[in-house]
């Protein structure tokens, strides 16, 4: 390894050389007058391979440990400048920096969670960065890197074409979950602090810079699997699984980190970390782009503010990720319930038997929604563009996420594999106002209007969880398998039709003119694999009927639905039986007018969602098969983005497996009349009449929801 220091002030040059020497080498008058009248100073370092034993964040007797860290072929080099900057007008005394890395490659054999000063047994997984191109950085301030008082700061980032890589070894097999080509290009400029009160707060505006050339977002990656790689890192032969890509500007950016007691409870001398990141969108050049770098993308531009996004000038889009605390959470410790909106009272976890990585959030809030969808087929990057778009706001979202080494510690989950989970989320539909909730929508904003989700109260638990890279030696296909022994979710909103917020006639988002209300609530086991191609699916040629090109993100699994209490019904008698609790598994939905309401209730059994691919012609001998003999109907269990098209296709299997209680069931049709005219209040038991039950004890449903332009 060797370091040199360039200096221009002093006639001096420090070698670090071999076998730990240190030297003060002589310069000539020659080299010394070469050096008179240079700025700056300049650090250069350079080592064939550094080793590390362990690098750790500790907290509470714990540490979170980095283990077997090693660079490879490291080549840096740091400027350090002193003095006036050309681009202030002021000409105000500064401090810049720069430091550019070559190529590079960053290991760490073994991320784990466990007591202080002792080597971890369990580990979530390994990692990896690789870069392939220089990655640039630098710094100016005047006053101080961190005065506090200007907005005359910046930073500035160039990291292209990098690979992140995370790996999870299982039955001897060695999975890899990659982001490819990973780029981060921009700077942010205005105010840099560090104080007691803030900690390190950044203050101004974040660009991240497109590259119109190349056509990469200023961040872009490519999210990507490589199965079965016994040593090392490569893309090699890796399968992408979908492109995500934001460019733009943010603005009013307000990014804070310091310690703070995290929310956990339960423990002692626990600090923690505790983000906040907020902002608001530049409508004028912020996009996001969703795809495939080999088929096509959806390209989604000019966000506007939920609020008034329908006027002729609407606002930038403000967003806030809320409160974000970081902790290691030893096993008695707990993050609470969530205080406000829909999720109050709701939301603790932990207590556990082993220690965990906790995030807790608290009041994420995005209400942005983009007017212009463009469809980009990535071979001849042709786009078009479409007379409709897509809307997902979010209000007061509240989370708590526990994260476990070698998957779930509770006995219930077996085998123990990946990374274990407790996570436990709410949103609140509506705020007092109106102007802001969470909604799912499809709207056509040159009119203002749209179909959709709205005012969507939610409560989502995923408890005995685990996350884990699967491959088709060990599972029989290639992908993400996330899996919950303890599921429960509370959905409730508004299926309506209605106009956008424009700011001025329409100020908000009514919830008194729905079609209908539903309100879905399960409980049960979940085991889904999120798969790249050729599980997930094929795009027929019509000009080669036998050739086929992968697309689309295959889905395949089981959701086992378990009904919390079977007895709910009397069957002897055609009544229905108190259920206070309202926890079993029921589809309600509601009339807007009265409060009438019929009821799928008490629902159980196994259904499972089929990766399979239906060929035209297929089954000539079964006509009554759906979309038999159709060339638009072939693909099954997949999310594709196509040319100026959505598609969302399920295969689910009904009964799958072998037992009684994995018969597909509705235990309870329920028809609950309103007795006093007001939907807000409970139908009386008295109300309710059950009219009888269904079962499917198996087959298949095959359905394909597509959306294009007019």
């Amino acid at each position: 390894m060797t370091i040199t220091i360039k200096p221009s002030l002093l006639a001096l040059s420090i070698s670090l050389l071999s076998h730990n020497a240190y030297a003060l080498e002589a310069i000539s008058d020659e080299v010394m007058g070469d050096i008179t009248g240079q700025d700056g100073i300049s650090f250069h370092a350079t080592a064939d391979r550094i080793d590390m034993e362990r690098l750790f964040w500790r907290e509470e007797g714990k540490e979170m440990q980095l283990r077997n860290l090693r660079i490879d072929n490291l080549d840096a080099t740091l400027t350090a400048d002193v003095g006036a900057d050309s681009d202030l007008a002021s000409a105000n005394p500064a401090l810049a920096w720069n430091l550019t890395v070559q190529p590079m490659l960053l290991s760490v054999g073994s991320i784990g969670l466990c007591n202080a000063n002792t080597t971890c047994a369990t580990t979530f997984g390994e990692m990896a960065i690789e870069t392939t191109t220089p990655s640039t950085f630098s710094g100016f301030n005047t006053n101080g890197m961190f005065d506090g008082n200007t907005s005359n700061g910046r930073f500035r980032f160039n990291i292209s074409k990098a690979n992140i890589y995370f790996g999870q070894t299982f039955g001897g097999v060695r999975n890899l979950a990659i982001l490819k080509d990973f780029t981060l290009n921009g700077s942010v400029n205005g105010k840099f602090t560090i104080d007691a009160a803030e900690g390190l707060r950044t203050q101004g505006t974040l660009s991240l810079n497109r590259d119109a050339a190349t056509r990469t977002h200023g961040l872009q990656f490519d999210i990507a699997h490589k199965a079965n790689l016994a040593t090392g890192f490569s893309t090699v032969g890796a399968k992408e699984v979908m492109r995500f890509g934001i460019s733009g500007n943010i603005l009013n950016l307000d990014l804070k980190m310091k310690a703070d007691n995290s929310l956990a409870t339960g423990v002692a001398n626990t600090q923690g970390v505790k983000l906040g990141f907020s902002g608001s969108l530049d409508r004028n050049n912020f996009q996001m782009e969703v795809g495939r770098s080999d088929t096509y993308s959806m390209i989604f531009r000019n966000w506007v503010d939920f609020a008034n996004g329908a006027a002729v000038t609407p606002s930038n889009p403000k967003f806030t990720f809320g409160d974000v605390y970081l902790n290691i959470l030893p096993a008695t410790g707990t993050l609470p319930n969530f205080t406000t909106g829909y999720g109050a009272g709701f939301g603790s976890v932990g207590g556990n038997s082993a220690d965990a990585f906790s995030i807790a959030v608290r009041g994420l809030n995005f209400q942005a929604y983009p007017k212009t969808l463009t469809f980009q087929n990535n071979t001849t990057f042709v786009q078009a563009s479409q007379n409709w778009s897509l809307i997902s706001a979010v209000h007061n979202l509240d989370a708590n996420v526990l994260l476990y080494p070698d998957g779930h510690p509770n006995a219930a989950v077996t085998p123990k594999r990946g990374i274990g989970f407790d996570i436990k989320m709410a949103t609140t539909g509506r705020d007092l106002t109106g102007k802001e909730g969470t909604h799912f929508m499809i709207a056509d904003p040159t009119a203002g209007s749209y179909i959709g989700m709205r005012n969507l109260n939610a409560q989502i638990q995923l408890n005995q969880g685990q996350f884990y890279l699967v491959d088709t030696a060990t599972d029989g296909i290639d992908g993400v398998k996330l899996t919950s022994k303890d599921m429960r979710f509370d959905l409730s909103g508004e299926l309506a039709v209605g106009r956008l917020p424009n700011g001025s006639s329409v100020t908000t988002i009514r919830d008194d003119d729905e079609l209908f209300g539903l309100r879905i609530r399960m409980e049960g086991e979940l085991g889904i694999v999120f798969a790249p191609p050729p599980q997930g699916g094929y795009l027929p040629i019509i000009a080669v009927p036998l050739l086929n090109i992968p697309v689309g993100l295959g889905i395949s699994g089981e959701i086992k639905l378990v009904d919390p209490n079977s007895t709910w019904h009397n069957t002897l008698a055609n009544s229905v039986l108190a259920d206070p609790q309202g926890l079993r598994n029921s589809l309600v939905i509601s009339e807007p007018s009265d409060g009438t309401e019929l009821q799928l209730a008490d629902i159980s059994g196994t259904l499972g969602i089929r990766s399979e691919h239906i060929s035209q012609g297929e089954f000539p001998d079964r006509p009554t098969i759906i979309g038999h003999g159709s060339a638009d109907f072939t693909d099954v269990s997949r999310i594709e983005v196509g040319n100026q098209t959505i598609t969302l296709s399920t295969a689910l299997e009904f009964g799958k497996g072998n037992l009684a209680t994995d018969v597909f069931r509705i235990g309870d049709f329920v028809l609950g009349f309103e007795n006093d005219n007001n939907p807000a209040t409970p139908i009386l038991e008295a109300n309710r009449y059950r009219l009888g039950e269904m079962v499917i004890t198996g087959g298949r449903l095959y359905s394909q929801l597509t959306i294009m332009p007019q």
